[in-house]
């Protein structure tokens, strides 16, 4: 039978490898959601069903496109006898191909951090669909076999239109599988990390909020080291598993600090980070609707922060933005006060420090009123950690720009505002404060403020008002970018400063083609080229 010969024992390899390698191509955004959902299968699919993210909706039209097309082309090829279905695979694959491409051009996704687990979880799910479709391969053929129907053989790999449909669930079913050496591998590094912090005497500085952790964790980093020998996590390192670790091969006796930024995503990501890193200290930054996708209302993300507030051992300073929200908490606590008169220009900022009823005058490079606060939040930690007035204000004068924090510098005789990682309103006001104090013409790119759930709408409307000093809005994307231009007119900028792009792409395009020296260009939430 034709079935069992050689030559359909490889076309059913062959053909199953191909489509197995496109769908795991076709997987990676997907894993960029799973990623971002704490590894939670329930989250993420939540997350696809969300109507504005159109996930079902383009796995449905690909279906469609996949399925019609491998039929036309199989009937038009019938000449060819069984090979007109072979030839049928050739529109399968060039759909899939056009996705991957068009996938990547998107100009609103989930981005993927590029992990040693991601790299697991794709090779589970190649893994699978080669299972999948050489299984689905060689029933088609054992069919067409056994039936001999001519117009069966030339459709015959139609059916195979339908692991588009399952591009979600085989994804979710490799994380769950991954999951099985994940849990365990992980929990030997974090046991590892617990024993190594209680075996040593270092002092754990917590740092949580929605926004200015990593410009609290620099500054603090910087002015401890006046006195202290720091240790403090790197950006990419904020879960239990990801510092602990970052952890091996650190001796923490080489230490006296150790600052722990603890992002919250997730109810319990801040207390499952405080179970291995016990903090001695904590500051809380900021508490706005970053991540409210996830937690779904307000008291869920004041209570998913102020986790870190109930084991803190020591002082907690809270951001005066935030004091409000946790007035009721029971804990040692002190509001950030030392900071005012706020002067922000593009040359940097400067304020008045008052700590323990001496006040100095600062200038810093650092930008932006509410980076200022930032900064006053790590300086009253120092203060209460045993450094004087004076070593703040010394170790403040030669601290510089945190990277894609506001940071500043010329390209081109074009002034860059880099605030890449300001994902929300709060940071893009102060950023639109520091653009409003250039002279030249002043130019945003922006694709809004996403994970923001029901709020998305009425934050990205507050965003577009408050870019109103700008003279060229560049907005990229299709759904949240039409609140930034109602938000913008409604405040009243002219219709004719915005611009809206599909994708990236052809945003940068644009503004390459019409930047020019004197221009400040402000990239929020956008990555500079």
């Amino acid at each position: 039978m034709t079935f069992i010969s050689v030559g359909n024992t490889v076309e059913c390899v062959l053909v199953a490898i191909i489509l197995a390698a496109l769908l795991t191509g076709c997987s990676y955004r997907i894993l960029g959601v799973v990623q971002s959902s704490g590894f939670s299968g329930r989250r993420a699919f939540t997350w696809f069903g969300k109507k504005d993210n159109h996930v079902f909706g383009r796995h449905g039209v690909l279906f469609v496109l996949c399925a019609l097309s491998s039929a036309v082309i199989g009937l038009c090829f019938a000449f060819a006898g069984t090979w007109g279905g072979v030839c049928s695979l050739a529109p399968i694959i060039a759909f899939l191909i056009l996705y991957i491409w068009a996938d990547n051009k998107r100009a609103i996704y989930v981005p993927v951090e590029k992990t040693p687990r991601i790299t697991r979880i794709m090779v589970i799910i190649f893994v699978l669909s080669a299972i999948f479709c050489y299984i689905a391969v060689a029933l088609l053929n054992f069919a067409d076999a056994v039936w001999g129907n001519i117009y069966f053989s030339l459709l015959r790999y139609v059916p195979m239109s339908l692991f588009v449909l399952l591009l979600i669930p085989v994804a979710l079913l490799a994380n769950l599988i991954s999951k099985a050496y994940d849990t365990p591998h992980g929990n030997k590094f974090l046991a590892a990390a617990k024993e190594k912090i209680a075996a040593s005497d270092i002092k754990i500085i917590g740092i949580s909020g929605s926004a200015g952790k990593a410009v609290t964790k620099s500054v603090l980093h910087d002015l401890l080291e006046k006195k202290y020998r720091v240790f403090s996590t790197v950006r990419a390192h904020y879960t239990p598993l990801g510092i602990s670790k970052a952890l091996v091969g650190v001796n923490m006796s080489d230490y006296d600090v150790f600052i722990v930024e603890m992002k919250a995503r997730f109810a319990g990501d801040v207390s499952r980070l405080c179970d291995v890193l016990p903090p001695d200290y904590s500051i809380t930054t900021d508490i706005c609707p970053e991540h409210a996708e996830a937690f779904g209302t307000p008291d869920e993300m004041v209570a998913a922060n102020g986790e870190l507030l109930s084991r803190t051992k020591g002082l907690n300073i809270i951001g005066a933005s935030c004091w409000d929200s946790f007035a009721g908490t029971e804990c040692s606590k002190e509001k950030e006060c030392c900071i005012s008169s706020v002067q922000c220009s593009l040359e940097g900022t400067d304020f008045t420090l008052t700590l323990g009823g001496e006040s100095r005058q600062i200038h810093t490079k650092l930008l932006g009123e509410f980076t200022a606060h930032c900064i006053g939040l790590a300086a009253q930690m120092a203060y209460a950690m045993g450094l004087t007035i004076d070593e703040i204000a010394d170790g403040l004068a030669s601290t510089d720009c945190v990277e894609h924090r506001l940071q500043h510098y010329e390209k081109d005789g074009v002034l860059v505002l880099d605030d890449m990682s300001g994902s929300t309103l709060t940071e893009a006001r102060s950023a639109a404060g520091v653009l409003a104090a250039h002279t030249g013409r002043k130019i945003v790119i922006t694709g809004g403020l996403s994970e923001l759930g029901v709020l998305e709408p009425e934050e990205n409307r507050k965003l577009g008002a408050t870019l109103l000093c700008a003279d060229e809005i560049i907005l990229i994307g299709t759904t949240l970018v039409k609140d930034v231009q109602k938000g913008y007119h409604a405040a009243g900028g002219k219709e004719e400063n915005v611009r809206i792009f599909n994708t990236e792409r052809k945003a940068k395009d644009y503004l390459a083609s019409i930047q020019a020296p004197g221009d400040c260009v402000l990239y929020l939430d956008v990555e500079v080229e």
